[in-house]
């Protein structure tokens, strides 16, 4: 859910076109549900992001359709930046799939 129409709209215009497996979402209004109390997007402080030195081993999912899915959304994020992150964060809330962001 957007707090506002023109926060919706943008979401939905950011998302037209995008192409994942080779295959063009379709990317429509549902029926419009009760407002969150809050936003749902999670920001990411700037000195939390930069004051942790420590090492991350990532380990890439052994399922293809997986790997692909977090390749282009890496991509897509790389592209359109943490604006375009956020949105799909809240149009996937919950969404499995989307469980990595």
């Amino acid at each position: 859910a957007f707090l506002d129409r023109t926060s919706a709209e943008d979401a939905l215009n950011s998302l037209r076109g995008l192409m994942l497996h080779g295959n063009e979402l379709g990317i429509g209004w549902g029926k419009s549900v009760r407002l969150p109390s809050r936003p749902m997007s999670r920001p990411v402080s700037q000195s939390r992001a930069s004051s942790n030195t420590s090492r991350l081993m990532i380990i890439p999912p052994s399922e293809d359709r997986r790997r692909d899915l977090i390749t282009k959304l890496a991509e897509f994020v790389a592209k359109n930046g943490p604006d375009f992150e956020s949105k799909v964060l809240q149009a996937e809330i919950n969404n499995p799939d989307f469980e990595l962001l």
